[in-house]
């Protein structure tokens, strides 16, 4: 077996040369358990990528947006996430056209996010050019890309919005701006509910609408509140919604209920924040909740309800929410004020309505009903309601749960109302590009593989999406350019009504063996919108036997300097070895002369690689960590290459 190292130029003066490691073998260039195949960069502790709302508006004086890319479901480890502004094309009424040459409406923008280890929140910032002229409100696009670990969820695209202001000529300058009353909220423990104001300024015409949410800090730091719902304790309980306003009307309100309990905690803190206007969001959107405690360390507990109390059932929210494609939610029912003797309560899912914004039971959830039965002494139990996932975009809707029949007596809420969120993309009459599946495989010796592409959520016109193919980054398992498959990149056009069009990706067989290799392919300046999966990972399956015997270490050196110049210095190398990453223990100094190299010997002409290989047949039974160092005559060496696990079983 073969481990392969690639040299490239110093970039420092003098001789040697950088070294970057591209593992190309299987069980000694790889950890144990790996596979070397697309799945080996998905690591789902990492989290789930998502934009925090699908639309978004901004007036357009407000010279820039800010939107959220959020990490939830796992926060280990750090991940890259890239993302884009989208054009949108021709058939777009009313889009926006990305700023040149001191033209144009938004800034046009791509890049990158790093998450580190732990953090589930960040912000893309998108200037946004404010004109004299009074005309259409003017649209554009933003998406997530892709990421090198975890995986991107819905929404992972956001359509944006860029609301005039000069006048009335359908631009909606007059509607204003939805903003919280404060960026800070203080509310006694005790309070029972805090009162949150939100204004609409600068405007009132027509309606409108705003949505808001509550946001839980980090649990796991002190002097955060934790929302009930979210199972890790009670001091808030959390909350969404939509204010709707009127004509003319210029403030709304709601409402967070506050508990009270017994314990000296101190202060905590939770967030507010708004999202998804109708027209756009001023300043502040987003606020700190701050519950003043009412207790003092020392207090003690109040005394225990008294005997022969059997107590009083309520929900344990009022609110619940469940993504479309989240399984099932659980409930929580609590017994308060008491738990003497046996008890029992009914509970039953019921629809709150028809027509848009409600759940059909069988389409969208299971109904479910049936009897608690607590037992003397016990205080909470649960039961859960299967949701659906259907193919359709159908938007939010909302169902029902009721507690009823209680053999003792109800408290409030007896009740909760379940959001379900929609996982699909809203539909636009042109549809919007994706693959037809998040990842590919294919047999290196079959000469190519095609992928599809496919049109949803309309068809209508002809609209055209440009794909091409990336590698990954160096490594175990990242194919090659021109070595293990052949660049390709084009435009796919859809006449009206075509929904589906493919294109190839020659693979090239080498003939050796490297182990399962992987590469990307990428949708990007769709003229319509692009949804997920936009980044589709494809996996070349090796069809040479892996070898057996001494692993042997392959490196590429290049023959010339970093400014161009002939190499003449180079004396040799030296291979590090340790059993721990960076403790290299042993070491062997090669001369040129003693390395087998491909051209034959050493005397080579400027501007060639020569390929050396050393057997490691020093190494025993064990995973060794490998690194290599070029030499010159006088003994002097570069720094250590790029460090890769060598496992000889």
């Amino acid at each position: 077996m073969q481990i392969r190292v690639s040299l490239i130029r110093n970039l420092l003066a003098g001789f040697g040369a950088a070294l970057v490691l591209s593992a190309c073998g299987g069980g000694a260039g790889q950890d144990e358990g790996q596979s070397g195949g697309v799945g080996d960069s998905v690591n789902a502790d990492s989290g789930t990528f998502v934009l925090e709302q699908s639309d978004f508006s901004v007036d357009e004086s407000a010279g820039s947006l800010s939107l959220v890319v959020r990490r939830t479901g796992g926060s280990r480890g750090v991940v890259n996430v890239q993302y884009q502004t989208i054009e949108y094309g021709p058939s777009v009424t009313n889009r926006a056209t990305a700023m040149a040459s001191g033209t144009g409406d938004f800034q046009s923008l791509g890049g990158g996010l790093r998450f580190a280890d732990g953090e589930t929140r960040k912000t893309v910032s998108v200037e946004v050019a404010d004109d004299s002229e009074a005309e259409s409100d003017k649209v554009f696009g933003f998406r997530l890309t892709g990421v090198d670990r975890g995986r991107l969820g819905q929404p992972s695209s956001s359509r944006l919005t860029i609301v005039d202001d000069d006048g009335d000529d359908g631009g909606g300058g007059t509607s204003g701006q939805f903003q919280l009353s404060a960026s800070s909220y203080t509310v006694a423990e005790d309070g029972g509910t805090l009162t949150v104001v939100v204004e609409r300024a600068g405007g009132a015409q027509g309606e409108a609408s705003v949505r808001y949410s509550t946001s839980q800090y980090d649990p796991a730091q002190s002097g955060n509140a934790d929302d009930v719902n979210f199972g890790n304790g009670d001091d808030y309980d959390g909350t969404t919604g939509r204010l709707d306003f009127g004509d003319g009307q210029t403030e709304a309100s709601f409402q967070v209920s506050i508990t009270d309990d017994a314990e000296a905690t101190g202060n905590l803190t939770f967030g507010l924040y708004l999202f998804e206007a109708s027209t756009s969001l001023g300043s502040p959107s987003e606020a700190t909740v701050t519950i003043v405690d009412d207790e003092q360390p020392g207090d003690t507990e109040p005394d225990d309800p008294e005997p022969g109390v059997t107590g009083e059932f309520r929900m344990a929210s009022s609110n619940y929410y469940v993504s479309e494609n989240g399984g099932s939610v659980r409930f929580v029912v609590q017994r308060v004020n008491g738990s003497d003797g046996a008890a029992s309560v009914d509970f039953a899912t019921a629809v709150t309505g028809s027509g848009d914004g409600h759940a059909v039971a069988g389409e969208d959830y299971t109904s479910a009903g049936g009897t608690l039965e607590f037992t003397d002494g016990e205080t909470e139990r649960s039961f859960s309601v299967p949701v659906i996932d259907d193919e359709e975009y159908t938007g939010a809707l909302s169902f029902a749960v009721r507690l009823s029949n209680a053999d003792t007596a109800m408290a409030s809420p007896s009740q909760a109302t379940v959001q379900i969120s929609d996982d699909e993309q809203e539909p636009t009459e042109s549809g919007a590009f994706r693959f037809n599946a998040a990842s590919y495989s294919v047999a290196e010796n079959v000469g190519s593989i095609t992928i599809t592409v496919e049109r949803v959520n309309g068809s209508t016109g002809a609209a055209s999406v440009d794909y091409a193919t990336q590698v990954l980054s160096s490594g175990s398992g990242a194919a090659v350019a021109g070595t293990d498959f052949q660049a390709a990149s084009g435009t796919l056009d859809f006449a009206d009504g075509v929904t589906t069009r493919s294109f190839q990706v020659a693979i090239i067989d080498d003939g050796q063996y490297t182990g399962n290799l992987s590469f990307q392919v990428s949708l990007s300046n769709a003229d319509t919108a692009v949804v997920s999966p936009a980044l589709a990972a494809v996996s070349i399956v090796e069809d040479e036997s892996q070898p057996q015997g001494v692993p042997t270490l392959v490196w590429d050196a290049p023959t010339t300097n970093a400014d161009g110049s002939c190499l003449d210095d180079l004396d040799g190398f030296r291979v590090n070895y340790g059993l721990s990453s960076g403790n290299y223990t042993q070491s062997s100094s090669v001369a040129l002369g003693e390395l087998q190299s491909s051209p034959t010997g050493n005397s080579t002409s400027c501007g060639e690689v020569v390929s050396y290989r050393l057997p490691l047949d020093s190494l025993n039974s064990a995973s060794w960590y490998v690194t290599v160092q070029s030499r010159d005559s006088d003994g002097n060496l570069s720094d250590h290459s790029a460090e890769i696990v060598v496992t000889v079983n």
